[in-house]
């Protein structure tokens, strides 16, 4: 089945909200894009802040005050049916819902979640949560959230995790383990596609935001070592983010400014080439000091269906995408001497390359394509809105 396919809306569909945090729409995550574009059933999307204030195109939940509204909200105050403006982002947020006729509120991230806990049961709407990484492992965010999440975990019909790890880490947090959906968020076949990495030139990718989690300054450190052996090897840094400067000051002291190129965030078509450019795919992925971790990144799942040979750490969900051996090498966090020799093998043997470029295609394309993740959520969607049981048996 086509993701085309998968576009082609139902009248037995439900009306779906997506609640995301994000500030736009059209820069939130690409997971998150890809959920808004790919769901059945027609999908409202609420967003901007815990709980969002905006909907749809750009649309103010709270209506625009005018002498009437004025009057309403002055003597809602009056009578004690309100006691903040969170309280009337509330009241109107269910009562667009209402208008809307919605009939499940997805939440990406666990304080979207939680935030939208009381809305959706003063509205009696079934709630989907869906975890995505800082928000099931950061120590402050399970700090802050602790109560919350406990409540919202009893409330939800199904809490999403994308890896097994996070699965786990959901049940050690209090989510009844039947209510739990493993639903990895899925690479994109529209953009990503399978070519030979054979005859390539020495070029490894590397594609995510230069934070701690992802360790961008160790990727540098194992290109330094790596062009002691093989020195017309590049590395394209795909990707902004606080450290972007350490990491450009790092690979001047270390003179190998000359073999890396810092490319910024590009959009998903230039990654897509830049995929098909390249002859194997590094992630250094570690947890952060406050906690911080991924759960399964996206653009290793995009480079496993493009074709390429992963090289990176057992971090969470990457173990759960990365067949060591099969379709790519994985080496334990913070091992930068042992990925540069992981590295230098493949780079060095054209056969071992194309071979696990071939199984991490079909291994995407099989389990982490986007066509089958969104089929997944659609099956929890609908299954939310009948009330009925999770339709998959536990496989996490």
């Amino acid at each position: 089945m086509t993701l085309a396919h998968l576009r082609e809306k139902s009248e037995n569909w439900p009306v779906v909200a997506l609640t995301t945090p994000g500030r736009s729409i059209a820069y939130s995550e690409t997971f998150i894009r890809a959920h808004i574009e790919h769901l059945d059933g027609d999908v409202h999307v609420l967003y901007n802040g815990y709980p969002p204030t905006l909907y749809d195109e750009g649309r103010s939940i709270v209506p625009l005050m005018n002498a009437k509204r004025k009057i309403f909200r002055s003597l809602a105050y009056r009578l004690g049916l309100v006691r903040n403006e969170n309280d009337i982002l509330k009241y109107f947020t269910r009562r667009l819902l209402r208008e809307l006729g919605v009939q499940v509120v997805m939440a990406e991230y666990g304080p979207t979640g939680a935030s939208l806990l009381e809305i959706c049961a003063a509205a009696d709407l079934p709630l989907i949560v869906h975890f995505h990484g800082y928000d099931a492992y950061k120590k402050d965010i399970l700090a802050e959230y602790a109560d919350r999440y406990s409540t919202m975990f009893q409330f939800a019909s199904y809490v999403v995790g994308v890896s097994r790890d996070m699965c786990n880490k959901l049940v050690e947090l209090g989510a009844p383990k039947e209510k739990i959906v493993h639903i990895p968020c899925g690479a994109n076949p529209d953009y990503f596609f399978y070519a030979s990495v054979a005859g390539r030139p020495p070029v490894i990718l590397t594609v995510g935001r230069f934070v701690e989690k992802k360790a961008p300054h160790l990727l540098l450190l194992v290109l330094e070592r790596v062009l002691r052996e093989c020195p017309d090897a590049e590395l394209w840094m795909v990707g902004d983010g606080p450290l972007l400067g350490t990491c450009k000051q790092l690979a001047r002291h270390y003179g190998i400014a000359g073999n890396v190129r810092f490319l910024g965030a590009v959009p998903q078509s230039e990654i897509a080439s830049m995929m098909n450019r390249s002859k194997l795919f590094a992630q250094h992925s570690v947890v952060a000091l406050n906690g911080d971790s991924e759960g399964t990144p996206v653009a290793v799942m995009e480079a496993g269906l493009s074709g390429l040979p992963v090289v990176a750490t057992a971090h969470k969900g990457i173990a759960d995408v990365v067949v060591d051996g099969e379709t790519g090498l994985l080496v334990p966090e913070e091992d930068v001497s042992g990925m540069a020799e992981k590295i230098l093998w493949v780079l060095g043997d054209d056969d071992v390359a194309v071979e696990m470029g071939r199984a991490a295609h079909h291994r995407i394309n099989e389990h982490f394509s986007l066509t089958v993740t969104v089929q997944k959520l659609n099956a929890i969607i609908r299954s939310a809105a009948l009330g009925e049981s999770s339709p998959f048996s536990d496989d996490w």
